[in-house]
């Protein structure tokens, strides 16, 4: 009857030590990064050609939305040829900047990025030269020394 007890005793506590590996995993997984997701997307034509003008949108939004955004966010831009690129946005005032110059979007102090954000920027892009280049846009974290939120790389042909 001895041993029948300890067999029950080891299985119970055994069952028992399952449990909470068990629901510690659980928990863990819930521990994840509170942060929402965030992409890039636009309607910029595929082909263009020199010296013409085009607009297009370009819009910032919450891809998977969680319980955090972050309270200070900006938007740097890497350009090849950027010489022969003039890509004006303008801010909520209505002033023009040329993103070209700037390699930046956004205040020096960052803007709040919500955790359900969905702005859209309305571009005009001129190309003074035929070729190739490429367009990288980063969201970052200024709180977290420019720690990559999101970043989209796209490449252009201009006739």
């Amino acid at each position: 009857m001895k041993t029948n007890s300890k067999s029950l005793k080891g299985i119970l506590t055994a069952i028992a030590l399952t449990f909470v590996v068990l629901l510690a995993g659980l928990m863990l997984m819930g521990c994840g990064d509170p942060h929402s997701t965030y992409v890039f997307e636009t309607d910029m034509p595929s082909e263009l050609n020199v010296g013409e003008t085009y607009n297009f949108n370009i819009t910032l939004k919450a891809d998977k939305i969680g319980e955090e955004g972050y309270a200070h966010a900006r938007i740097l831009l890497e350009l090849d040829n950027s010489e022969d690129l003039e890509i004006i946005a303008s801010d909520t005032e209505g002033h023009q900047f040329n993103l070209a110059d700037l390699g930046t979007w956004g205040p020096a102090e960052g803007f709040e990025l919500t955790p359900d954000y969905n702005v859209t920027t309305p571009i005009k892009l001129t190309v003074k030269e035929a070729g190739t280049f490429t367009v990288t846009l980063k969201l970052v974290d200024l709180d977290n020394d420019n720690a990559v939120i999101v970043e989209d790389t796209n490449v252009y042909t201009v006739a």
